[in-house]
């Protein structure tokens, strides 16, 4: 049976309760002027209190941890309370404690989260009895008591109010995954929407990939696909299917996952063969890439005689080829001097250049390599210290070196790619070539090399048979 009542009690028998759900009591000002209007009116109402557990004839309080303290400043001897018996557990305290408070003023959503773990906490309570204890939905209570997974940054930040209980709550979803939390919380703190929603966007899709390579790894391998790695994608014998170009292979998680038994495209089964495929799980694009695995021929016993024509095709062949290897090298050394040519002046534009550049940690590493900038690919502080020294540079070098890895794909094999004379086949990639050279034109003044027009020449119909230009080591741009 419950039993109520109101008597005084002395100070001294009065103590906080120890699983007290609020951290604070408010500020400083406002407990004195709670204790000015003590002095002058009293407690007009009584604090709640139960039997202490572990002090016979001493209360801890209930409801009234702000009162109690204000009846300290003001320097009272006793204290008006509600003495009662229904609370006979840590648990129900703690809920009388969190309804009293939530319905007073200020409590944060830290402390309500760690007052519903410290009763998810107890015995007998599950989050259904929680719920239906301090009257509040189920899934309120779900998401609170995951609010303290977000990390001790994020719930201090809640407290500050620099980001909101909502962001707290989506951060905390990735307690697991404390790269991806920590990128959320710089964007949550930065207080720029796009931002966040960038971020979000981004962690969603990460956590979504690393949950899933393991079942594509094991999905394709049952499928009969041989899986190949970061450096056979390298090798010469593996031709990467451009999505664009073989737009029947599934690149993504669930598209992948979704196949019980499939066939080549005939695209790529008229051009390398059968049982060509290879895949390739690519974290930093966070798809399925395929290759196409090419055999070596076997050379034949005897070849046959070339005919004039064919050999002529093959000289002018073999000396194009040499003036693209001696042009290569300068072209791209050229193209590398140009990131370190200083220029305009920092302002908006730089700070959104950098912001773009730190956006995905792959182009973040490869414009830090184009840039010569030395570091270490696996620093989980790459964000932050890539953005430090990309700060020291110009506009004009971030636009460039952004330019290179976007446009002209010269972290991977670029370059390369515009100096083989079979890109510039029109029947194959030429138009491709062609316009990388074009857009240097255009945009930087880089006309193309001896070597590359020879190359283009030799495409001609009226080639082959015409003799190419002798080679020079002497190469301008």
């Amino acid at each position: 049976m419950t039993t109520m009542t109101i008597t005084d009690l002395e100070l001294s028998q009065v103590y906080p309760n120890p699983n007290n759900v609020r951290e604070a009591l408010g500020d400083e000002q406002g407990l004195d002027e709670l204790a000015a209007s003590i002095r002058k009116v009293g407690i007009m109402q009584p604090l709640v209190v139960a039997s202490h557990p572990a002090r016979p004839g001493d209360f801890v309080v209930i409801a009234g941890h702000r009162r109690l303290a204000a009846a300290k400043r003001a320097g009272l001897l006793t204290i008006p309370c509600v003495v009662t018996d229904r609370f006979d557990g840590d648990a129900e305290q703690i809920a009388a404690m969190l309804t009293e408070n939530i319905h007073r003023e200020n409590i944060t959503a830290v402390d309500e989260a760690r007052a519903i773990q410290q009763m998810l906490d107890l015995p007998g309570f599950d989050v259904e009895r929680v719920a239906q204890t301090i009257s509040k939905s189920a899934s309120t209570v779900r998401r609170r008591a995951q609010l303290l997974g977000a990390g001790e940054q994020v719930l201090a930040a809640v407290k500050e109010k620099k980001i909101d209980l909502f962001q707290a709550e989506e951060i905390a979803k990735y307690s697991d995954e404390p790269d991806l939390a920590k990128d959320m919380t710089e964007a949550a703190e930065s207080g720029d929407d796009w931002r966040w929603k960038q971020a979000t966007s981004r962690a969603a899709g990460t956590l979504e990939w690393r949950q899933s390579v393991d079942k594509l790894r094991e999905h394709l391998t049952g499928l009969g696909y041989e899986l190949i790695n970061a450096e056979q994608t390298k090798l010469p014998e593996y031709r990467y299917l451009q999505p664009f170009y073989f737009d029947e292979l599934p690149t993504k998680p669930q598209e992948v996952l979704e196949l019980s038994n499939y066939i080549i495209p005939q695209k790529a089964l008229d051009e390398y063969g059968k049982d060509c495929l290879r895949a390739y799980l690519s974290h930093g694009s966070q798809r399925v890439q395929w290759y196409a695995f090419i055999e070596k021929q076997e050379e034949e016993a005897a070849e046959p005689e070339l005919t004039a024509e064919e050999i002529a095709e093959q000289e002018a062949r073999e000396k194009v080829e040499l003036a693209l290897r001696v042009e290569h090298p300068k072209f791209k050394e050229h193209l590398e001097e140009l990131v370190h040519k200083p220029a305009k002046l920092k302002g908006t534009a730089h700070a959104a250049l950098i912001a773009a550049i730190c956006d995905r940690n792959y182009t973040l590493r490869s414009v830090l390599e184009i840039c010569g900038i030395d570091h270490d690919p696996e620093d989980k502080d790459l964000r932050e210290k890539g953005r430090a020294k990309l700060a020291e540079k110009t506009i004009d070098q971030l636009a460039y070196a952004l330019f290179l890895y976007e446009v002209i794909n010269f972290n991977s094999s670029g370059t390369s790619n515009l100096y083989r004379l079979n890109e510039h086949d029109p029947a194959q990639n030429g138009n491709w070539a062609a316009r990388k050279f074009e857009l240097l034109e255009s945009v930087y003044g880089i006309e193309p090399g001896e070597a590359i027009k020879q190359a283009r020449a030799f495409w001609e119909p009226a080639l082959p048979g015409t003799e190419a230009e002798a080679v020079s080591d002497e190469v301008n741009f």
